[in-house]
């Protein structure tokens, strides 16, 4: 699935515009952004989309989703200038594009022809990752043990264009965003890793481009940005599920690497949608992977995955597998009639992903 021109239409929506200040100041930047969201709304109504009470009902609280990313990614992380980490995303209520439910997501805007420095302590995590984005497309990663450290963990990276002696990531010039990874096996036992990010080329930012000050031209931006992410995430995965129902149903696809899709370059992960009745179970034989992390975990139409401080639809993963099951070729199941009545893919197809880093 190519993206191509994903990340052409958010490179456009960053290009300032001649009329953006009087775009803002007339009111029309407002209304090109409440027409964006009506727009999105229709890919909740498509034809080829479910349609039922609960789906409509799961699908625009899918956009309120997706539209609390933008703003949170215009609002707190959008400036190169200022990178900013923000805090872990709530990957128990902010899904989207199947996330993973052991991981804590964090990132940063950055500019590819400038230098960064992320520092911290690597912690106790199974599987640390930094990726650096032009868009949705991935351009390189550097995971947490192949870095340099101290005998504590403490590490030192280096992110830009320009090969630096130690920790070194590579950005070509047209990457716009960081996106860091921990994956979890235990959350109350693991220590996640301390980060942190600096700007340290470039010099002073341009004339007028205070992040903290709400100037015309940049607000315009970041209504256009909101927008079309909100219509560009909403379509993607709508595409995705749709087009894999008539190529994967009631079996996994090849499990693949997906850089081009914003996957981590060592990630691998395979998906299928399956049918599942009132009175059905999905088993799942596996060898177990030997890898820093695995899981199998659950989705819905919306790529969002199913598993909540609220529910137990939860990933199986190595240690678990290892110790109850214990020998390759076991079987994982799960049976509709036990998940949840307020699960939105309760006794409905759902969607289920292999995953290994």
């Amino acid at each position: 699935m190519s993206l191509d021109w994903w990340t052409e239409s958010t490179g456009n929506a960053r290009v300032p515009r001649e009329t953006d200040e009087a775009d803002v100041i007339s009111g029309q930047a407002w209304t090109d952004f409440a027409e964006a969201v009506r727009r999105a709304g229709d890919e909740i109504l498509r034809g080829d989309v479910p349609g039922s009470p609960l789906d409509r009902a799961t699908g625009f609280r899918h956009l309120l989703i997706l539209m609390h990313i933008a703003i949170d990614q215009q609002l707190d992380r959008s400036d190169p200038w200022y990178p900013s980490l923000g805090q872990i995303s709530r990957t128990d209520l902010y899904k989207w594009g199947l996330d993973c439910p052991d991981a804590a997501y964090r990132g940063s805007a950055i500019k590819g022809d400038l230098t960064y420095r992320v520092w911290g302590n690597l912690g106790t995590v199974h599987y640390l990752s930094f990726q650096v984005n032009e868009g949705m497309r991935n351009h390189g990663n550097i995971r947490g043990d192949q870095l340099q450290t101290g005998p504590d963990g403490s590490f030192e990276l280096w992110i830009g264009p320009d090969r630096h002696e130690g920790n070194w990531l590579r950005t070509p010039p047209t990457a716009g965003q960081l996106i860091i990874r921990q994956f979890f096996y235990d959350w109350d036992t693991e220590q996640a890793a301390t980060l942190h990010i600096e700007r340290v080329s470039g010099g002073d930012p341009p004339a007028g481009d205070d992040a903290t000050f709400p100037n015309p031209a940049r607000v315009a931006r970041q209504l256009r940005g909101v927008g079309t992410f909100l219509n560009g995430m909403a379509k993607v995965w709508n595409d995705a599920e749709v087009e894999g129902q008539k190529t994967s149903r009631n079996a996994f696809q090849p499990a693949t690497a997906k850089p081009e899709t914003g996957g981590a370059e060592e990630n691998i992960n395979g998906w299928g949608h399956f049918d599942l009745g009132p009175d059905e179970a999905l088993i799942v034989e596996v060898e177990p992977a030997r890898a820093h992390y695995w899981s199998l975990h659950v989705g819905n139409f919306w790529w969002e995955s199913l598993i909540t401080h609220r529910n137990s639809i939860g990933p199986t993963r190595w240690p678990i597998v290892s110790s109850q099951l214990g020998t390759p070729g076991s079987a994982w199941a799960m049976t509709a009639r036990n998940r949840p009545s307020s699960s939105s893919t309760a006794c409905r197809p759902l969607r289920l992903v292999w995953r290994v880093a």
